[in-house]
Order: structure tokens, then C-alpha cells, then sequence
């Protein structure tokens, strides 16, 4: 069997709009986990290799400076693969869960060249949140002699928490809606302050899953995540972004109408 074959066949966008069965509830995230597991595990896949650049520029910064700085900066430069393929695998996830049917490959391919510029933001801020936990684990017996360790360690989880929480929007948005790139980060704060409710069920995710699990898991982390681990991230955050973005931006009411304005 050829990695990625599709059990789905190709549809047009405007199938998709048509048989699309959106679906509601707590179970949600489980049920659409277990039946489209072939295509989030392919999209996990491609996703671990777009963000092979950015560890191995970590590695090699590592090796070359000392100071942190210089590492952070050449660790974002691998931000460009590695933010397209962080859109093509939010994507899967969103198309998953709206439960359309959806050919693998064009997906995937489809955002991961469309989203080459504009993804460079999200794969920065991907990059920097992950580095930040990063050192804080690296560098733990070097901060503690630091005044008010504490509150440094909250502070940086904090913005590492933040961080993939604007994601959390950002990422989907950018796949759904057409937009200025400067416009996606503004909307996403906006986002972030009017919809308390996903936001802080997104911070949860972030938390626990982003996080939380890869921790625990240690250290096994790397299998986990070379598995399935950012599919279960991206699945997980677009459970809650999704509701809010389709509502406040009319996406699939758009995109009704503008298949009854292609049929008419």
C-alpha cells in the first residue's frame, strides 16, 4: 500500500460543501480521531519533516554559539517549511473534523504551497514557544540560581502557553479564510480576547497535550510525536477553533452560497 493513498476519492470543493456532515459534542474529537487516523497519521508524518530543518539548525546552533540568542535566531530560520507544513496538517485536521470527505494529498498540498509566505509567522512563533520550554528544561539547574527562578519559569510557560494558543486560531484561519498576512495575527488576538470560552479551552489543550503529554512521556516523546502526537494537537485545537471561526466568519455559510451562485 502506497503511503499516500487516499481510501477517499477526489472530490471537487463543491461536493464537499454539499455532503458535508459537520459534526457537534464532546465525542467529536474521538470519533473523527479513530476514522480519518490513516490521514492525520500521513499528515503527522509530513509535518515531523517539516520541522526536521528547524532542529537540526537548533543542533547546529547549539554546536557553533554559545549564547542563547544566537541559537533562538538560527533555530527560526527553518520557520518556512516548517510553518507550511503546520497549516497543511491544521488542514487535515479542520477537514476531518468537518467530516468532508477530503482528498489526503491535494489537501495537504494545496495549503502547504499556498501558505509557504504567509506560514513563516506561525512556524516562527511554533518554533519559539517549543524553544522556550526548551530551555527552560535545558537550562534548569542554571536558572535556579537565578533571583526569582519562580517567576521566570511561570512567565516563560506562560508565553509558551500564549503562544500556541494564538495558534490555536491562527492556523486554522489561515487555511479557511483569504486574508492580508499582517491581518491573521491581528485576528487572532481579537479572537483570542471576544471568545473566552474556546480560548481558555484552547489554553487547556495547549497545556496538556502540547505539552503536558510529550513531558510525561519522556522519553518516549520523540516516537509519540513522530507518530501521531502533532495530529492529536492540531485535531484537538481545531475542536474548539473551528465552531468559533465557521460562526463568527460565515465560512461554510459563504461557502453554500457560493455554490449556489457557480449552479445557478
Amino acid at each position: 500500500m502506497k503511503l499516500f493513498k487516499s481510501p477517499y476519492r477526489a472530490i471537487s470543493d463543491e461536493e464537499a460543501v454539499e455532503n458535508a456532515a459537520p459534526r457537534h459534542g464532546f465525542v467529536v474529537f474521538f470519533v473523527t480521531l479513530w476514522e480519518y487516523l490513516s490521514e492525520l497519521f500521513r499528515g503527522n508524518l509530513l509535518t515531523v519533516l517539516c520541522l526536521l530543518p528547524a532542529c537540526l539548525l537548533y543542533i547546529l546552533g547549539r554546536v557553533l554559539f554559545e549564547g542563547v540568542l544566537p541559537v533562538a535566531f538560527v533555530s527560526l530560520l527553518g520557520s518556512i517549511p516548517a510553518g507550511a507544513g503546520l497549516c497543511g496538517l491544521s488542514a487535515v485536521a479542520v477537514e476531518s473534523l468537518r467530516n468532508r470527505g477530503y482528498a489526503f494529498m491535494r489537501t495537504y498540498k494545496k495549503e502547504f504551497k499556498a501558505n509557504l509566505k504567509k506560514g513563516i509567522l506561525p512556524g516562527c512563533l511554533y518554533i519559539l514557544s517549543v524553544w522556550l520550554v526548551g530551555y527552560m528544561l535545558s537550562f534548569a539547574g542554571e536558572m535556579a540560581a537565578v533571583a526569582n527562578a519562580k517567576m521566570v519559569y511561570v512567565m516563560l510557560g506562560v508565553l509558551a502557553v500564549l503562544l500556541q494558543t494564538l495558534l490555536g486560531y491562527m492556523l486554522p484561519m489561515m487555511t479557511l479564510v483569504e486574508l492580508p498576512a499582517r491581518h491573521y495575527l491581528k485576528n487572532s488576538l481579537l479572537f483570542m480576547a471576544a471568545c473566552p470560552k474556546s480560548t481558555v479551552g484552547l489554553m487547556l489543550v495547549s497545556t496538556v497535550v502540547c505539552f503536558g503529554i510529550p513531558l510525561l512521556l519522556l522519553p518516549y516523546t520523540g516516537i509519540y510525536l513522530l507518530l501521531i502526537g502533532l495530529a492529536v494537537l492540531e485535531l484537538s485545537r481545531a475542536a474548539f477553533a473551528w465552531p468559533v471561526l465557521n460562526s463568527r466568519l460565515r465560512i461554510e455559510e459563504r461557502e453554500a452560497e457560493k455554490h449556489r451562485a457557480e449552479n445557478s
